[in-house]
C-alpha cells in the first residue's frame, strides 16, 4: 500500500512492534516519533496520509497535537490511541477533530481496522472499537 503513516508515541519498543505489524499488513511506508518536535519534523518530512497519536505522550499535550495535524492539513486522519485501561474525553476528542481513536493491543489488528476504515471512509469523529 503506499499509504504513509506516522506513528507518534514516547516508547522505542512500541514503535517498532507497530512498524512491523503494520509493514506485515502491507503499509511500506511506517515512520515514528517518539517526541514532539520529531512529530512535527516528520510530519511536514513525509506528509502522511494517517497519524496515529498516543494518548498519553509525556512532552505534550495529545489532543493539542491531534487539533495541530489537522489544522496544519485537513485531509490528513488522525487517530488518538488509547491503551485498554485509559478512559478518554469524548468532548476533547471532538474538539481536537480526530478521525477516530484505537485501542493499542500488540496484535495491532484493530489498529489496522481503523487505520483502513479512516482511509477509506473518512468521516469526522467515529470511536471505532
Amino acid at each position: 500500500m503506499s499509504d504513509t503513516i506516522l506513528i507518534i508515541d514516547s516508547r522505542e519498543y512500541f514503535n517498532r512492534l507497530i512498524k512491523a505489524r503494520l509493514m506485515n499488513y502491507g503499509y511500506n511506508h511506517v515512520y515514528f516519533a517518539e517526541t514532539t518536535d520529531e512529530a512535527h519534523e516528520y510530519f511536514y518530512q513525509f506528509q502522511p496520509d494517517v497519524v496515529l497519536v498516543d494518548a498519553s505522550l509525556p512532552d505534550c499535550d495529545s489532543y493539542v497535537l491531534a487539533y495541530s495535524f489537522k489544522k496544519q492539513n485537513p485531509s490528513v486522519q488522525v487517530i488518538l490511541m488509547f491503551s485498554v485501561e485509559e478512559s478518554y474525553d469524548e468532548k476533547r476528542i471532538k474538539e481536537s477533530q480526530v478521525d477516530g481513536v484505537a485501542i493499542k493491543t500488540l496484535d495491532c489488528r484493530h489498529l489496522v481496522t481503523v487505520i483502513k476504515k479512516s482511509l477509506f471512509y473518512p468521516a469526522k469523529f467515529s470511536c471505532l472499537q
